[in-house]
């Protein structure tokens, strides 16, 4: 899967989210373009990235900045550290 994410680092807010089969690789890159090219110029703080995964919850684990508040990340990892015996 290919997955289109528009995140404003301003204000830790994910933009757009947008999912593609694999064989919509030029369509994804189209509307990735599209969208820098509508932010060039801008002050716009923003990412526009495409990334692979197998699945949602595999993206959502391996790129949690995206979805998650730096915060959670943080309890997330605590927890994580917490368990190591």
């Amino acid at each position: 899967m290919i997955f289109l994410v528009d995140y404003d680092r301003k204000k830790g807010e994910l933009r757009l989210f947008k999912q593609f089969r694999n064989d919509q690789r030029a369509e994804a890159q189209r509307e990735r373009l599209d969208i820098e090219l509508s932010l060039n110029g801008s002050r716009a703080s923003r990412e526009v990235v495409l990334l692979e995964a197998n699945d949602e919850r595999t993206l959502h684990q391996s790129h949690q900045r995206y979805f998650k508040t730096t915060r959670e990340i943080l309890e997330a990892m605590s927890a994580m550290v917490s368990a190591i015996p």
